[in-house]
């Protein structure tokens, strides 16, 4: 009998490790059907007034939260070149 890698296991490894490199933005453009999702209202998530609407669309549009945006947009970049565990181990060193 042959070992499951000689049976032909290579395209079971090759899915699997596609699956595995897949994001959940990937996932999301295969079931999200609607170009603008929504959020199915119930006791966790209310519809706002049009003021609340008004005020949200203040908010987002502000210098803060462009630049908050922008600087977790970085650091997520950067996450993700140097890892979590380089970067703990380079500001424990600096402690």
């Amino acid at each position: 009998m042959l070992p499951a890698s000689e049976k032909g296991g290579e395209p079971i490894k090759m899915v699997l490790k596609e699956a595995l490199a897949r994001k959940w933005r990937h996932l999301a453009t295969e079931r999200i059907e609607d170009v603008r999702p929504t959020i199915p209202l119930g006791p966790k998530f209310w519809a706002l007034s049009s003021a609340e609407r008004e005020e949200m669309s203040r908010l987002f549009e502000s210098k803060e939260a462009k630049t908050l945006a922008a600087t977790l947009r970085k650091e997520g970049k950067e996450h993700k070149q140097t890892g979590i565990h380089q970067r703990a181990r380079s500001q424990s060193h600096t402690v």
